[in-house]
């Protein structure tokens, strides 16, 4: 049998990174409030040029007069939480070092690589023979199964371990957000003063009952969070579907731009004939909004 060429058991050369003056794992930190806000002005520049709005679930009207928070502090939060986010990345970039859960997966491309050929003897096949006889295009295509398994099938099998450890991750932190009274509706006061903003006063006032405040969510609702929940909810399920799934750091950049999109995706107020969103899931904009009224919340007594 032949052995495996140099070039596909060496793992990937180090590429250079996409910007210059920042590192890959420090862009990847800003991958997702850059999608998050491009999305958002997307969103915002639809209701501004009253276009699509066939599609849209709550009017303006609406939207002011149902919501118990206004624009301005809503985004305020969310940019909070978004800089506690990125603190967290870059001290949990800092204390972890590098991670060697893609050097695992490549080695497993390798395995399968040098096995493949092995496991067509199941089918009457004696690929050593065949090898034997012509070494150079037997080679060639166990080369070109691991450079495939390498860049194709691992990333893609990485990004939805990612994406099921962080929706298993949301969904139970949710569920307990709502079935925890402590959590749900205990008043904590948290006052949060910007100086660069005098007088802005964010009161988070409770904790998960928080987000709720907003009934016809904004597009960048979704963020509008108390930063505790934040913390546990969303930077914790983001840094563990990334080491569970040992993805790339730039797989990774996919996945928080998908990840910024589901977030704005769900809480924009429009139902488009078409939501990239469902090739993934069915839970889209009008599941949230039915979720977010009164009469469609879940807590615990």
């Amino acid at each position: 049998m032949a052995n495996i060429s140099a070039a596909a058991a060496k793992p990937p050369q180090q590429s250079m990174p996409l910007l210059t003056w920042a590192s890959d794992e420090h862009l990847s930190l800003l991958v997702f409030p850059c999608f998050f806000w491009f999305w958002s002005l997307v969103v915002a520049i639809i209701e501004w040029a009253d276009v699509l709005q066939q599609y849209r679930l709550r009017t303006s009207t609406e939207e002011a007069r149902l919501n118990k928070v206004s624009r301005r502090d809503c985004f305020f939060n969310v940019v909070i939480n978004q800089i506690i986010q990125i603190l967290a990345g870059l001290a949990t970039q800092t204390l972890a070092g590098p991670d060697d859960g893609e050097s695992a997966w490549d080695a497993m491309a390798q395995w399968l690589g040098s096995h493949a050929k092995s496991s067509l003897s199941l089918t009457g096949i004696n690929i050593f023979e065949i090898a034997s006889k012509y070494p150079g295009p037997v080679q060639r295509c166990e080369d070109f199964f691991i450079k495939t398994m390498r860049s194709c099938l691992v990333p893609a099998f990485q990004f939805y371990v990612a994406l099921f450890v962080a929706d298993t991750w949301q969904y139970f932190t949710h569920r307990w957000c709502h079935t925890n009274k402590y959590i749900y509706s205990r008043y904590i006061r948290v006052i949060l003063r910007l100086a660069i903003y005098h007088g802005l006063t964010l009161n988070s006032g409770t904790i998960h009952s928080m987000h709720h405040r907003l009934y016809a969510p904004y597009s960048f609702g979704g963020q509008y969070v108390h930063p505790l929940e934040s913390l546990i909810m969303d930077t914790i399920g983001n840094l563990l579907s990334v080491y569970v799934s040992g993805i790339s750091v730039r797989v990774g950049m996919i996945f928080s731009a998908y990840v910024a999109f589901k977030f704005v995706s769900d809480h924009c107020g429009y139902i488009l004939p078409f939501n990239p969103v469902h090739l993934v899931t069915s839970n889209d904009t009008s599941f949230h909004d039915i979720h977010h009224q009164s009469w469609g919340l879940k807590v615990c007594g």
